[in-house]
């Protein structure tokens, strides 16, 4: 633990740790507002150092409480998708944190790979299916498309902001066959770069769309178990039942798809723990 540190020097601090140890370094800071701002000062303190990061992940908490029926903020589940995503790629040196993500159940690795949707140029694969993928990874059909986990369908051409890039990409389809991929800027529709591959990771670690939601109400009204929910869970799965997310209902998953994966799982070899 860091002691006697004022705020504005624990970045500072850290970046001598990093430079001097190989291993991998968890910085726990207490809320994710605070952790967002550590993780980018520390970002400058490296670039000013010669060792420049690029963008260090930042793996906030759900930040709400599974009993008052609320489900997590998109941009919550933006910042952790690619959170994820990094540690798997292997990229970066550290990660930060909240305390509550030491503890939290989340699908393990292998899981989170299973779901990721591979566009390749001049490869097969059905728009409907990718529709269907993306309603299942927790993307909301939005046109135009402008936030991660939004995307839109016109004709033979998909767009898709997926929270692992700084851009949406437009992919076009000849058939069923992926024509092209571009990222683009959302505000002007401009083609940025062309790529021959791209991964859209998933925004949920857990499955989302209409089956989730109805196989998860199957399960709520099983003899016996309702009485365990508590008030209010038939006009859960009420909701459910229709094929539309109950608020909250993220907390019920484990009835259908238990998470038997951690934090620990993600990340490499020899690990130090840090709390700021």
């Amino acid at each position: 633990r860091a002691i006697g540190c004022p705020g504005p020097a624990r970045a500072l601090v850290a970046a001598v740790l990093l430079e001097q140890t190989r291993d991998f370094v968890l910085f726990v800071l207490p809320h994710a507002d605070s952790a967002a701002r550590f993780a980018a000062e520390l970002e400058w303190h490296l670039a000013l150092a010669g060792c420049p990061s690029g963008p260090i992940p930042v793996l906030p908490d759900n930040e709400v409480d599974p009993y008052r029926g609320l489900s997590p903020h998109p941009r919550i589940l933006e910042r952790r998708s690619r959170a994820l995503w990094t540690l798997l790629e292997g990229r970066p040196r550290c990660l930060v944190p909240t305390p509550g993500c030491l503890l939290e159940r989340l699908p393990r690795p292998e899981e989170f790979i299973s779901r990721l949707l591979d566009l390749r140029v001049n490869a097969s694969l059905p728009l409907e299916e990718i529709r269907r993928r993306l309603e299942e990874g927790g993307y909301i059909l939005e046109e135009p498309v402008t936030e991660p986990g939004e995307f839109a369908v016109r004709g033979g051409v998909l767009d898709v902001f997926t929270p692992n890039r700084p851009h949406p990409l437009r992919v076009e389809f000849f058939g069923d066959y992926v024509e092209s991929i571009r990222s683009f800027d959302p505000a002007t529709q401009r083609s940025i770069e062309s790529l021959p591959y791209a991964a859209v990771i998933p925004l949920t670690p857990y499955p989302s769309g209409r089956l989730a939601w109805q196989e998860l109400a199957r399960q709520i009204q099983r003899p016996g178990l309702a009485g365990e929910l508590g008030n209010g869970w038939e006009e859960t799965a009420e909701q459910l039942s229709g094929g539309a997310a109950s608020p909250g209902w993220e907390f019920l998953l484990p009835l259908i798809e238990p998470l038997s994966g951690s934090l620990w799982d993600y990340l490499p070899g020899e690990v130090r723990l840090v709390s700021l």
